[in-house]
């Protein structure tokens, strides 16, 4: 229920609900002592308006992973982390793949069962591995 909420408010949520004060989330960002280099787990992310202000704390060292029960605001995410890489010379080509991309890459480091959906709404990409080949 809950997810289906956020889901459906995703296409909005920035223009409606998101914190439009970037003075707070820069202070928040700050009152959370992240030292440079660290790796930060974003449970919840949304559409990542907060990831701009997390990555001002960790600097190009570090590395954020995002995370979110609704698949369509992580969509809405993609495009944001996207185009912050494309603003940092050192990762400005390290782009979420497309759906071929990934395929590919998932197959090429032994993966099976490989279903990535990329449509407008959302991305999810899912692969198996037998267990002799994990062991």
């Amino acid at each position: 229920m809950i997810r289906e909420y956020f889901n459906k408010k995703a296409a909005i949520w920035d223009e409606t609900v998101a914190e439009k004060d970037t003075t707070k989330l820069e202070r928040m960002a700050k009152r959370l002592n992240i030292r440079p280099g660290s790796t930060i787990l974003d449970v919840g992310t949304g559409t990542g308006v907060f990831i701009p202000f997390l990555l001002s704390e960790i600097g190009k060292s570090g590395r954020i992973i995002a995370s979110d029960f609704a698949e369509k605001m992580l969509r809405r995410s993609r495009a944001s982390i996207n185009e912050i890489h494309r603003q940092i010379p050192a990762v400005q080509n390290d782009t979420i793949p497309d759906k071929d991309e990934m395929q590919l890459m998932l197959s090429a480091t032994g993966f099976t069962e490989i279903k990535v959906d990329d449509n407008s709404d959302s991305y999810l990409a899912s692969a198996g591995k037998s267990q002799t080949e994990v062991a």
